[in-house]
C-alpha cells in the first residue's frame, strides 16, 4: 500500500487556495482578542518592572 499520492504536489494553485465551505481558514481576529494580548503583554513587561525592582532593593547590600 503506497501513499505516494499523500505527498505530491496539488494539480494546480486553483486547488490550493481554496477553503472547503465549514472548514476553519483565515477567518479575521475577533478585537477583543487582539485587546486581550496587548492587555496581557502590558501586565508582563509591568510585573517584570516590579519583579526587577524588588530584586534590587531586597538583595541591596
Amino acid at each position: 500500500m503506497s501513499h505516494a499520492n499523500y505527498l505530491d504536489e496539488p494539480e494546480s494553485e486553483e486547488d490550493s487556495s481554496e477553503i472547503p465551505e465549514g472548514e476553519p481558514g483565515n477567518s479575521p481576529v475577533p478585537w477583543h482578542f487582539k485587546a486581550f494580548l496587548v492587555v496581557t503583554v502590558i501586565y508582563l513587561i509591568y510585573r517584570t518592572y516590579q519583579g526587577t525592582e524588588w530584586i534590587i532593593h531586597h538583595f541591596r547590600l
